[in-house]
């Protein structure tokens, strides 16, 4: 026994729901894909390790020396201004650098070393 329409109407809605639930799976389909692709960029690169944060190198100033992973890595300092009756902090940065190369920064002047770190992309 074959179907027949009845209304137009009905194979108009019908065709319309199809089409939505297809670009409903489309878009499903485009989210999977681009969370598995971008999931396993990320897993693939492993930071920095193995690092070692001296402090005092340059004087008033820090460096920053990592020996395993991938990406970059940067020294960084606070420093104190005495300005009279004004003292401030200011951050200073050094530059990124790859794996198993160092990264300096000081606190120019007369401005003194309050905290170091490191940082890591």
């Amino acid at each position: 026994m074959e179907r027949t329409e009845r209304c137009s109407f009905c194979a108009a809605t019908r065709d319309a729901v199809r089409m939505k639930t297809l670009a409903w799976r489309l878009l499903v389909s485009a989210a999977v894909i681009t969370t598995g692709v971008l999931g396993t960029a990320t897993a693939a690169q492993a930071l920095p390790a193995d690092c070692q944060l001296q402090v005092g190198t340059p004087a008033d100033g820090a460096t920053v020396w990592c020996a395993r992973g991938t990406g970059e890595y940067r020294a960084a300092v606070e420093c104190l201004v005495m300005k009279p009756g004004d003292p401030f902090s200011t951050f200073r940065y050094g530059q990124w650098v790859n794996i198993q190369a160092y990264s300096s920064i000081d606190c120019p002047g007369g401005p003194q070393l309050v905290d170091a770190w490191y940082e890591v992309r």
